[in-house]
């Protein structure tokens, strides 16, 4: 990212565990707000966050959007950075898929379902944030919807990069692929 994208290194956080992602968001928002960015956002994916702009002026130590694909330990600490007004977009709970490895550990998967974290809906009134989810899977019955969404998506501000691809592996390899996502 830093040679593909012109991304300071400073902005790009490999997610070690749930405990540290907290301060490490802090330390990216630190860096990104003292730059000369003048938008604000983060993005995140599977295995690293990246915090693309500066937060805004109103709330320097928050960001304003949340985009997330692990759940699991990694809330929490993305929603206690969420600014008043923010939006937490969850889309994937990789989180889960630890406790499958070759084949599903039920009781594992059981363990973290009890534990997922839970929201107090007056408590997300009360601070101004909401949290959206969606699953692409089910959403073929709106193929034209979703057609229409991600045209218009493609003629909002642009240009659109292709996403960094950090590994590549042959199809006949697929267990050795989602091993290395989980």
């Amino acid at each position: 990212l830093v040679q593909e994208r012109g991304l300071d290194h400073r902005q790009i956080i490999v997610r070690t565990n749930g405990t540290q992602f907290e301060q490490q968001l802090k330390a990216a928002i630190d860096f990104v707000s003292t730059s000369t960015s003048s938008t604000s956002s983060s993005s995140s994916s599977s295995t690293s966050v990246t915090v693309t702009s500066s937060t805004n002026a109103f709330h320097p130590d928050s960001v304003d959007i949340v985009f997330d694909a692990i759940a699991g330990d990694y809330f929490q600490p993305s929603m206690n950075l969420l600014s008043r007004g923010g939006r937490y977009v969850i889309y994937g709970a990789a989180h889960y898929m630890s406790a499958c490895g070759d084949k599903p550990n039920w009781l594992m998967l059981g363990w973290k379902y009890i534990q997922r974290p839970k929201l107090d809906p007056m408590q997300l009134v009360t601070d101004n944030r909401a949290v959206m989810g969606f699953n692409l899977i089910w959403m073929w019955d709106k193929l034209d919807e979703m057609e229409e969404m991600l045209s218009d998506m493609m003629t909002l501000g642009g240009p659109w990069q292709p996403p960094h691809v950090g590994k590549v592996f042959d199809f006949r390899d697929v267990s050795s692929a989602l091993r290395f996502l989980q």
